[in-house]
């Protein structure tokens, strides 16, 4: 490995089942809005869900790890169990972060619907798994293996050319 790279451990990640590692390649990042990240693939808020229930049911997800199809489920189960509140509220189950913090919720207040409160305890680590996977499953980078670097496209180069 590079010395340029560092490995370091997401802090999302509730136990040792699951690993992901992320090589910084700069000192410097730059956050960008969704639109920029839409321009190479990634859903945004109000497909969100229905792109990572997509790589559910593709079989992209059972590929990668058991537990994370695990996680995927777990997700799912939980808004299907939300679908008698969602029709007595203003909750949008097909937005992420209502159900981000639909999920939240539940764990402060140690209430939800069908669940206990081990399993309400694992519904934001297994939303942050779902979206991490979704994020790295549909993003996509062209890659230059001359200059042996990524090529930004869209609106990322927009960005960096003004």
């Amino acid at each position: 490995m590079s010395n340029k790279c560092a490995t370091i451990r997401l802090s999302i990640l509730k136990s040792n089942d699951i690993c992901a590692i992320v090589f910084i390649m700069a000192k410097t990042v730059f956050i960008l809005g969704a639109g920029a990240s839409a321009d190479t693939g990634a859903p945004l808020m109000y497909n969100f869900l229905d792109k990572a229930e997509e790589l559910f049911h593709q079989g992209k997800v059972r590929a990668i790890s058991d537990d994370l199809h695990e996680h995927f489920n777990k997700v799912f189960n939980a808004l299907h169990l939300l679908q008698p509140v969602y029709a007595k509220s203003t909750l949008n189950l097909d937005n992420i972060e209502d159900v981000f913090s639909a999920f939240e919720t539940a764990m402060v207040i140690d209430k939800f619907p069908g669940l206990s409160p081990v399993e309400i305890s694992d519904l934001p680590v297994s939303l942050k798994l779902l979206i991490l996977i979704t994020l790295q499953e549909t993003i996509r980078y062209s890659y230059a293996p001359d200059r042996k670097r990524f090529i930004h496209t869209g609106a990322y180069r927009l960005f960096l050319t003004k």
